[in-house]
């Protein structure tokens, strides 16, 4: 990892990539892990499920200005 800016770490990180083919193979292997962990198709169907139930959760919770006006208390007297 270089920082943004570091034009002479990025450089170095780079050459040393050419020059080390384990590390290579071994970055690109993770990397293609971690995208079938994180990002194949159940995975991210799960995770949109449970945003939308979420969203639907907050949209069906009385906020608490509504429940307040419901039990007759005025926004003023508070």
């Amino acid at each position: 990892m270089v920082q943004p800016g570091d034009v002479q770490g990025l450089s170095f990180s780079m050459i040393s990539l050419l020059r080390n083919r384990e590390l290579r193979q071994a970055l690109g292997r993770a990397a293609a892990r971690r995208a079938r962990e994180q990002f194949d198709v159940s995975t991210m169907v799960q995770a949109h499920e449970a945003l939308y139930e979420s969203l639907v959760n907050q949209a069906h919770r009385p906020s608490a200005e509504g429940a307040l006006h419901q039990q007759g208390v005025a926004l003023r007297q508070i």
